[in-house]
């Protein structure tokens, strides 16, 4: 097996009320994430992980504060014990803004080199300017993580957010191998509620995106290894880890000088 630093990982990111059955297209079926480390032509290529966090319906849980914190720490120290060539990461809903506000602390954390590890966020019906929807769902749920999906014109984290993220994207593409954001949103709406987020909210800050005729929480389980969700995800990481694409930009041959190792930032 190669050594880290010549895989890649690859880290899934759960939504609100969100669990490892998240990725899960019934009983019957493997979970999304097993089923793309077992895929005999990627398995070589990457390392597959999964970030969980709590999310409770009738219990406030913790806030998106604490959560973000938590997942830097645990991400943190994975990608410093192990030296990836490259990073992608996947998430669903409020799980793709979890990705993209740990892009940030990366870059505010470690720098440009530790960020440069980073070539393809994909985002699964992530409300990057909210959800109508969360304005209702907050008065049948206690759940604060539910705040930070309001609209935009009344969600300060997601305008804060948004536009931090602007701003480095445009850095980091213009100093660094480019990184790309690659977004799905639904087409067909979830029984009662309807489109849980819409395309223009899904597909705000991303450089693609695809509409795929599932809804909200089909985004994120594709049911076999032929199913185009799974196929549009594999096909870009395999282009990504077989430099043929542009998220590929300047990257050294050799990875040990790039990711020789994060920065202390204590120094």
């Amino acid at each position: 097996m190669p050594v880290p630093c010549d895989r890649a990982a690859v880290v899934f990111f759960h939504g609100i009320l969100g669990s490892r059955e998240t990725w899960r297209n019934s009983a019957e079926t493997d979970y999304w994430p097993t089923m793309l480390a077992a895929d005999p032509d990627i398995k070589e290529r990457i390392e597959v992980f999964r970030v969980d966090y709590d999310s409770f319906l009738f219990s406030s849980g913790p806030a998106m504060v604490d959560v973000s914190k938590a997942v830097a720490d645990k991400l943190d120290t994975l990608f410093k014990r192990q030296k990836y060539r490259r990073a992608f990461l996947i998430g669903h809903s409020l799980g793709g803004n979890v990705a993209r506000q740990y892009l940030l602390h990366v870059n505010n954390r470690y720098g440009h080199r530790a960020l440069s590890t980073f070539r393809l966020v994909f985002t699964l019906g992530t409300p990057m300017e909210g959800s109508s929807l969360a304005t209702i769902a907050r008065l049948a749920s206690a759940n604060q993580q539910l705040r930070v999906l309001q609209p935009i014109r009344v969600n300060d984290f997601q305008q804060l957010l948004n536009a931090t993220m602007d701003d480095l994207t445009a850095k980091h593409r213009g100093v660094c191998p480019s990184l790309r954001v690659l977004s799905a949103f639904e087409t067909k709406p979830v029984a009662v509620v309807g489109i849980v987020v819409s395309k223009e909210s899904a597909t705000k800050y991303a450089d693609e995106s695809l509409g795929f005729d599932r809804d909200h929480f089909g985004l994120a389980k594709p049911a076999d290894r032929n199913d185009s969700l799974y196929l549009w995800v594999k096909d870009n990481l395999l282009a990504c880890t077989a430099e043929r694409q542009p998220c590929d930009g300047s990257m050294t041959p050799n990875c040990a000088p790039l990711l020789g190792g994060w920065p202390d930032p204590s120094r």
